[in-house]
């Protein structure tokens, strides 16, 4: 039996827990002579076996994060075209809408106001969920980032148009103030400088909109 338990089971450390289960016996039936080593023995190892099958494995390691979990940066985005042009786009953005509200505006004005912040934030919201990757994550239009991509650019476009042309209609309105001797507080040179970085933001998402249609004519799925 002893020969079948080792063939059957090589690892040493059974082979320990044997040599103890039969010294064991030994002391077991010296002391009580009632049940005899034979009997005593494969009680205790059938024992020891159950012990053994009871006891459950430790827990494995813990996986790492899947890959839809993970945040990783996306460098083809940030040093390709469209994050470049995301960058410059947030720039002349927020000259935009920092130059209009630091000037005294009113009417129409609060309207080109409105149009630069929304989608600075917008634009904003894009480049980081594209950066980190996690653009997958937004329900229903993560599928169709591209499109999305591409809808934001031509909707800002044809809004930053209407909003450039509200501060071209406003700084030819303020063209008074341009005078030598004009002593006066003016927004002249704030709703020129204004026009001018809405044209900028117009012609940027003009751009980035000309490249996601260029990779979606391409048969391309991801925006970088």
């Amino acid at each position: 039996m002893d020969g079948l338990i080792q063939d059957t089971y090589p690892p040493p450390l059974l082979v320990k827990i044997l040599s103890i289960l039969k010294c064991l016996c030994t002391l077991f039936s010296k002391c009580s002579p009632v049940l005899p080593s034979h009997i005593l023995f494969p009680s205790l190892l059938y024992f020891s076996l159950f012990v053994s099958t009871a006891v459950p494995p430790p827990p494995p390691p813990p996986q790492a994060r899947t890959a839809r979990g993970a945040v990783s940066l996306q460098r083809a985005f940030l040093r390709g075209p469209l994050g470049v042009l995301r960058l410059l786009q947030l720039l002349a953005g927020a000259a935009f809408w920092i130059t209009i509200a630091t000037s005294r505006y009113q009417g129409p004005v609060h309207f080109a106001l409105f149009v630069s912040v929304l989608f600075w934030l917008l634009t904003l919201g894009l480049y980081f969920l594209t950066l980190l990757g996690k653009h997958e994550l937004v329900p229903v239009l993560g599928s169709r980032w591209l499109v999305v991509n591409v809808a934001h650019d031509l909707l800002a476009a044809a809004l930053y148009g209407a909003a450039t042309g509200i501060m071209i209609s406003q700084t030819q309105s303020h063209s008074y103030c341009n005078l030598k001797d004009y002593q006066m507080s003016c927004a002249y040179h704030a709703f020129l400088a204004a026009a001018v970085c809405g044209g900028l933001c117009l012609g940027l998402y003009l751009l980035s909109a000309l490249y996601g249609c260029c990779r979606h004519y391409q048969g391309e799925q991801e925006v970088a």
